[in-house]
């Protein structure tokens, strides 16, 4: 049997060092595969961290038995009470920013699976809670997992003529399905972009053999 997991810890330069990141983002309905969470951390304060604790409230829409964790910076203990995940480095002794700005950064990578028949648009949201020694919890940002079923535009034009004569006005509407909130439409005249960005058309200069 393959008991292989690799997983990629992309390397980034954010604002805020202590964050949470998630793929994949949108899945389709009936997904049941892995959702990835990784939680980086950084000491920036003044001295060392001896303990630090992750507590990571967990969506309801998430099967909490599969939770595996994936990957870690440093030895820590792992527990699960209700939906919250507490992920504990004891005695890490994180330096800090100031005086070793790569050792003082740690990370923790976990996945889980979906709760099974989630109807389509149903959001995944959750974020961390970073404890550093005795001090205040740091927030994460909010990530979010959505079911999403994604849908092709269908557009259809409509015209005002079966025939025309030469200097007549045509008239060209174009409706669209699962386009979106905020279509952008463009016309094209034997190829070449035309009009604004409107979903009807309209000229008085088309000639015989034009393709609108």
């Amino acid at each position: 049997s393959n008991n292989t997991y690799t997983f990629c810890h992309p390397v980034g330069n954010s604002y805020d060092p202590n964050e949470k990141q998630t793929t994949p983002e949108n899945v389709l309905p009936g997904y049941q595969d892995w959702f990835n969470y990784t939680v980086d951390f950084q000491n920036l304060g003044n001295a060392a961290a001896f303990n630090i604790r992750i507590l990571d409230t967990l969506d309801n829409n998430l099967d909490l038995r599969t939770l595996q964790v994936v990957g870690n910076s440093d030895p820590f203990n792992v527990s699960v009470n209700g939906n919250v995940a507490n992920f504990f480095f004891p005695n890490i002794m994180l330096p800090p920013s100031i005086s070793d700005p790569a050792g003082s950064k740690g990370f923790i990578q976990y996945r889980v699976k979906p709760k099974a028949a989630l109807p389509n648009g149903t959001q995944i949201k959750n974020r961390a809670h970073i404890y550093f020694d005795f001090n205040p919890p740091i927030t994460t940002n909010q990530v979010s997992n959505t079911i999403c079923q994604v849908e092709t535009p269908v557009i259809n034009i409509a015209k005002n003529f079966t025939v025309a004569c030469a200097g007549e006005t045509l008239d060209f509407n174009a409706t669209i399905s699962h386009g979106g909130s905020a279509p952008i439409f463009q016309w094209n005249v034997n190829g070449i972009p035309i009009g604004t960005n409107n979903p009807v058309f309209s000229s008085s200069t088309l000639s015989r053999g034009d393709t609108v």
